[in-house]
């Protein structure tokens, strides 16, 4: 489990396997891995929830406030540059236990 009120590091954007969806972020927190679902686009910023939220009922969220390409479908919009990770109202550590490895999430 994450230690309570670290923040964790972005590491890379998964794309969606629908044609509308916005994909997935990983993002490393010590030495765990944590798949992150888009839970809502707005102009300013990419709001983040545990993709274990539903079967593990992690209650995790962050956000990601975007810094210089506001353009969602644009080349460089999901480079880590492009954003300052900012804790959500209700930010806490996950209740999930994450994976071990990069590619364990990916696949998750």
């Amino acid at each position: 489990m994450s230690t309570e009120n670290s923040i964790p590091i972005y590491i890379e954007h998964i794309p969606s396997r629908r044609a509308k969806g916005y994909g997935a972020y990983i993002l490393k927190d010590g030495a765990r891995y944590d798949k992150i679902a888009v839970k809502s686009l707005s102009s300013a910023s990419v709001n983040l929830a545990c993709s274990k939220r539903h079967t593990h009922k992690c209650r995790f969220r962050i956000n990601l406030k975007i810094v210089n390409n506001f353009n969602f479908g644009s080349v460089g919009f999901h480079d880590p540059s492009n954003f300052m990770i900012k804790p959500s109202k209700d930010f806490g550590s996950h209740s999930c236990e994450g994976y071990l490895t990069i590619d364990e999430a990916r696949l998750a």
